[in-house]
């Protein structure tokens, strides 16, 4: 009886000793850090004039962590991303829009984000450009949180 207690215990402690080791060897993935966001604009306004057409896109500086990625995804669809790069993002890294605009580059690591949904085509990035909420009402475009 003493003996199958005796190896429960060490059963126990071996396991709690390996969960424990593990958390200290696996890379934590660093949350972006929040940024309030309310923006509007009109599709009218000639600085948002790439906007009428699908895979145009527009740039809006000092929102959110580092500029906002505004992109026509499709006639009915406008996807707004963060600049800052989800690859430690503490760094405040911004991605900066490719000479191909259908994709922007980290300035710091390297890693490639497509557009069209935000996520890396190369890395060390494996998390997507964070993703604003976007409303369309009558030609006015309203960024979110």
């Amino acid at each position: 009886m003493k003996r199958i207690h005796l190896s429960k215990i060490l059963i126990f402690s071996a396991s709690f000793f390996l969960l424990f080791i593990h958390s200290f060897c696996v890379k934590k993935e660093e949350k972006l850090p929040f940024a309030y966001i309310n923006y509007s604009f009109y599709l009218t306004d000639p600085a948002f004039f790439n906007l009428n057409s699908i895979g145009g896109y527009a740039v809006i500086k000092n929102e959110g962590i580092n500029g906002v990625i505004v992109y026509r995804k499709s006639l009915d669809e406008i996807m707004a991303y963060d600049g800052n790069c989800t690859y430690q993002p503490s760094a405040r890294c911004g991605v900066k829009l490719s000479t191909d605009q259908i994709s922007a580059t980290d300035s710091c690591c390297g890693s490639v984000f497509q557009l069209y949904d935000g996520f890396p085509t190369k890395g060390p990035a494996t998390l997507p450009l964070y993703e604003y909420k976007v409303t369309v009402e009558n030609e006015r475009v309203t960024i979110t949180n």
